[in-house]
């Protein structure tokens, strides 16, 4: 199938889902227009916006609209009421292929990383067990965490700058306890404080992390007698074996 077809029957369906949350909204088409030229900066985005509208409402979404203007309206709609796109529906098989084989190099790659990170902690060889002697479990502890703080730090820097200068109280009802977590921080003076302390903080959170992930005395990788030399000329394993490798010939020489 051709890239026009594949865009085709997306559109189609997209436009499906469109018309049925206009419809069930009881949103026309004089208040759709009027929210797009009043809510739109872009004169191109109206443009393909107000086409998409049109065709919605003319056709009752059997003919597509252009995709573009199909993927703004929703986007705005989204922003707007609310409206969730259903991406499962809408077909891409070439986008699916790709989509697959990248999420099974995530997978493998994920799975890869957790064994040696865990591994090595477990082994002992992490260099806040070896270099500290903190013990193990507290080495689990302290990344556990640390990567609940960071998480906590990158998604309240995505919260507070998306609700700037938003009027957050038409959701207090709804979500009484993030209203009130917001409201400290709604100033701009105020985010821009939040902003350097969580600067701060993430700085500290990644080198406590980076100590707990080094592993600069293992040799094998964890629970095998495979040397970490002879895996394959990848670059950051090469590149790391030597690196320890020379920093323990120095530490040896120093003593």
């Amino acid at each position: 199938m051709s890239r026009i077809d594949l865009n085709r029957s997306a559109g189609v369906a997209m436009a499906s889902q469109l018309k049925s949350f206009l419809t069930a909204s009881c949103i026309t088409r004089y208040q759709l227009a009027t929210l797009i030229d009043t809510a739109v900066a872009e004169e191109d985005h109206i443009d393909l916006m107000r086409e998409a509208a049109a065709c919605l409402y003319d056709h009752d979404g059997e003919h597509a609209a252009p995709y573009p203007g199909l993927s703004r309206l929703a986007n705005f709609l989204q922003d707007a009421f609310g409206f969730e796109l259903d991406e499962a529906a809408i077909p891409r098989t070439g986008q699916r292929v790709s989509a697959f084989f990248a999420q099974l190099f995530g997978v493998l790659l994920c799975v890869s990383t957790l064994y040696v990170v865990l591994g090595g902690i477990a082994a002992g060889e992490s260099a806040l067990t070896s270099s500290f002697s903190v013990p193990i479990w507290a080495t689990c502890s302290i990344l556990l965490m640390a990567l609940l703080l960071l998480g906590s730090l990158e998604g309240t820097q995505i919260a507070i700058v998306a609700l700037t200068d938003k009027k957050v109280a038409a959701f207090k009802k709804q979500y009484p306890r993030g209203c009130r977590a917001i409201k400290p921080v709604q100033t701009r003076i105020m985010v821009q404080r939040y902003l350097a302390g969580r600067q701060f903080f993430v700085i500290f959170v990644v080198f406590v992390i980076a100590q707990v992930t080094s592993f600069p005395s293992m040799e094998m990788l964890p629970f095998t007698d495979v040397s970490i030399q002879s895996l394959p000329e990848v670059v950051i394993f090469r590149h790391q074996s030597r690196r320890w490798t020379v920093c323990r010939a120095e530490m040896r020489r120093r003593r």
